[in-house]
């Protein structure tokens, strides 16, 4: 089993998702990211595209990224900023 760590997926207007997960993939602007425990420090621009974490028991979640957004990863916390999303 993956070692977990901790996201935040926020927009302008909710909080989307907050919980342990143990694997991230985002689109980034220089291509999909992948983002698992111990990750080094990471700033991105996030452009459209499917953004997808696994948490510890399996469960898979996808959100499609309609705008722009930031990820920033450090310290095994992974947090997502969008500007428009569906979830």
């Amino acid at each position: 089993m993956s070692k977990p760590f901790r996201i935040s997926i926020l927009s302008a207007d909710k909080r989307i998702f907050e919980g342990e997960i143990v694997a991230l993939t985002a689109p980034a602007a220089g291509g999909y990211v992948g983002i698992w425990a111990d990750h080094c420090p990471l700033l991105a621009l996030l452009v459209p595209g499917n953004l997808t974490f696994r948490e510890p028991a399996g469960t898979l979640h996808r959100v499609t990224v309609a705008g722009e957004g930031l990820l920033e990863v450090r310290e095994n916390v992974a947090t997502v900023l969008l500007h428009e999303n569906f979830a």
